[in-house]
């Protein structure tokens, strides 16, 4: 039978207390860490700014963190959508779009300055 050394104890302990700190290392960073913005791609006041304003209320108190509804009206809802498609891929922009993201490929063929299929990723239906 092999003899355990003080050395090998005190080796396998260290390696042990290392192991149970490591899952505290690489924990994901907390979300979210800055404020959150919700682009609308209408003028204040409308019935998608309504909704967004009373959905941000709630998600507010979930996240710890405010969220900031950026109203982008004009042109069919294009200016709002073009600047959802090219905010930073960083969790940190959302866009609330409603029928009109749907209509507007049929109705300016070809002339968006965003594709509606390759640009966005849909995250929930409200």
């Amino acid at each position: 039978m092999r003899s355990v050394s003080r050395r090998g104890v005190l080796s396998g302990a260290t390696a042990f207390v290392g192991s149970l700190a490591l899952p505290r290392l690489a924990a994901a960073q907390t979300y979210p860490t800055k404020p959150v913005r919700v682009i609308v791609p209408y003028a204040p006041g409308g019935g998608t700014d309504t909704i967004t304003r009373l959905l941000t209320a709630h998600i507010r108190g979930e996240f710890g963190q405010s969220l900031v509804v950026d109203n982008r009206g004009g042109g069919a809802s294009q200016i709002g959508t073009l600047a959802i498609s090219t905010a930073a891929p960083d969790g940190y922009t959302f866009g609330m779009i409603d029928s009109a993201f749907f209509s507007n490929p049929g109705l300016f063929r070809g002339r968006l300055p965003y594709d509606t299929k390759r640009d966005f990723i849909p995250i929930s239906l409200l």
